[in-house]
């Protein structure tokens, strides 16, 4: 016979469930506000996964990649520098900041920016995108997130993996309906010195919540 729950326990267990019925609820109507018609791509198990990471140099970005390879997943990046492809801090341990090789790794040079460039990494073989974009407008551009992002669903339709594959897209609080959620300061800033980023996060997201969006019809 188990013993009986602590109160604390009870309470831990009620916030729990109280937790996820407000983010079930949450994904419900924000379905229902954008009506995207239910698309579900393949399970595709970790160690058949072909996944392209977009901007797999970056700090959140290679951290998907190791997660991605510890899975037993193919992972391809394309990299404005692929000698960037390190080690990332956290699950890197000791190696961080090393050079990060593996068998299953495959790094390739180019730019979200360029159309042809995507084309090369995302092919019918792709199961998954990751598309962790980042960096100062003064050296990416002022619309760089938009126009990658578009060319990344462009490449998937063209490979015929749109109702295959998934994408998953990195963005920011404050971007889209997550503004109100945002510090004041923080919000203060989106509206400054950030504007021009935050702009380029809400058009990304537009491409898949948007109206007419082409991403709307993906997994994400």
């Amino acid at each position: 016979m188990s013993a009986p729950l602590s109160m604390s326990a009870l309470s831990s267990r009620v916030n729990i469930a109280s937790g996820v019925r407000a983010r079930a609820a949450s994904a419900s109507n924000r379905v229902a506000r954008f009506s995207k018609p239910m698309i579900v791509a393949k399970a595709t198990p970790a160690e058949s996964s072909n996944v392209v990471v977009l901007g797999g140099t970056g700090g959140t970005g290679s951290e998907c990649v190791v997660q991605a390879l510890k899975r037993g997943a193919k992972v391809t990046v394309l990299a404005r520098d692929p000698s960037k492809m390190t080690t990332p801090p956290g699950t890197g341990g000791a190696a961080e900041g090393t050079p990060l090789s593996d068998p299953n790794l495959t790094v390739v040079k180019g730019n979200v920016s360029d159309a042809a460039d995507v084309a090369k990494v995302i092919t019918k073989d792709t199961t998954g995108i990751v598309v962790s974009l980042g960096g100062k407008t003064k050296d990416v551009g002022a619309t760089m997130l938009t126009d990658g992002t578009t060319n990344v669903i462009n490449a998937m339709k063209a490979a015929g993996i749109d109702k295959d594959a998934r994408i998953a897209i990195v963005t920011s609080i404050g971007a889209g309906d997550s503004a109100n959620q945002a510090p004041i300061v923080f919000r203060i800033l989106m509206s400054t010195v950030m504007r021009s980023i935050f702009n380029d996060k809400n058009n990304q997201e537009q491409l898949f919540l948007g109206p007419g969006g082409p991403g709307r019809d993906l997994e994400f």
